[in-house]
């Protein structure tokens, strides 16, 4: 991490491996203190009296633009590490609040929504409430369940010969004077002497 980079030479570049002269990083405004923060991809194990020697390449043009006032320092801090507040926010900071301009004071906040840790805590639980639930699995068999009963039955064939004869049977017990008309008739059509005589 590092404060104040200048465009097309992140700090990145200060350890990717590559010493050639037009590569590193650099500052973006001379005259102002800037910082760097390099951390250990694995642990560095030491013993009280080892020694960690610190190789710097200036490798930039003619070596004009090395390295002025610095100060390298170790820790054992666990990451992530912080610069400090930013020399840009303390001079906002030094200004009175009644007297900073509307930029400023968006500038401010900003850098205090991005760095308060315990805001960050509220914001992360936020978003984990916010996360739509896992389906319940009861609730999932249930409603394939009504889904299932939701269908309509596939008609029997013989149901419907049944209901039928059922319906010519309430239709003939409905009309009695016409059904015993009918027994009459086959009553004589079936007898002998009516057929003889007719």
């Amino acid at each position: 991490d590092a404060a104040g980079s200048r465009e097309n030479f992140d700090i990145d570049r200060a350890f990717d491996g590559n010493n050639s002269g037009n590569h590193g990083w650099s500052i973006a405004e001379v005259g102002r203190d800037h910082a760097a923060i390099f951390a250990a991809n694995e642990p560095v194990v030491q013993s009280e009296e080892g020694l960690v020697r610190v190789t710097l390449h200036h490798n930039y043009g003619d070596g004009s633009l090395s390295l002025g006032k610095f100060r390298v320092s170790l820790t054992d801090s666990p990451q992530p590490l912080s610069l400090g507040i930013p020399s840009s926010i303390a001079e906002l900071l030094a200004i009175p609040p009644d007297k900073r301009s509307q930029q400023q004071q968006t500038e401010l906040a900003t850098y205090h929504r991005d760095h308060d840790e315990a805001l960050r805590q509220l914001l992360k639980a936020v978003e984990r409430v916010e996360q739509p639930l896992p389906p319940n699995p009861q609730l999932v068999v249930l409603k394939q369940r009504i889904e299932e009963l939701s269908q309509a039955i596939p008609v029997d064939s013989e149901l419907v010969k049944l209901q039928n004869k059922v319906a010519i049977s309430r239709r003939q017990r409905d009309a009695g004077r016409i059904t015993a008309t009918q027994d009459l008739a086959w009553a004589l059509i079936n007898n002998p002497e009516f057929l003889y005589n007719h």
